[in-house]
């Protein structure tokens, strides 16, 4: 399972809440050569693909083609795919003594310099 940016997150789950799975508009934030780098990498990995946007419906341009016409940007059957993060799997048998591994015992939790006991005095 590939491993996913918060950026590349939050961009394809958005785009899975919207109408027509439209990536567009960004995340707040994301602009300039980080957008182009972001976008640029989730396309070759085929989870967006540009297409010519319909200006008469209000589709937000991610980039103009020159001609009048620009281009927005949509989530791909790939990328609507859910992901989750793998989590670390939590140790199933506990060590011998019943505390968790590599954890001070307490006796060593409480010496003072050069490993002797605190002692509170009773003054």
């Amino acid at each position: 399972m590939l491993k996913l940016t918060d950026t590349q997150t939050i961009v394809l789950s958005r785009a899975a809440t919207r109408p027509g799975n439209l990536a567009m508009p960004l995340p707040d934030g994301l602009h300039g050569a980080t957008a182009k780098k972001s976008v640029a990498a989730m396309i070759s990995r085929g989870w967006l693909e540009e297409v010519e946007a319909d200006l008469r419906r209000g589709d937000p341009l991610w980039r103009e083609t020159g001609d009048g016409h620009g281009t927005t940007l949509i989530a791909t059957e790939a990328g609507r795919i859910p992901r989750r993060r793998p989590n670390r799997p939590m140790p199933r048998n506990p060590s011998p003594s019943g505390r968790a591994r590599n954890r001070p015992r307490s006796s060593r939790c409480f010496s003072g310099p050069r490993g002797r006991p605190l002692v509170k005095s009773s003054r």
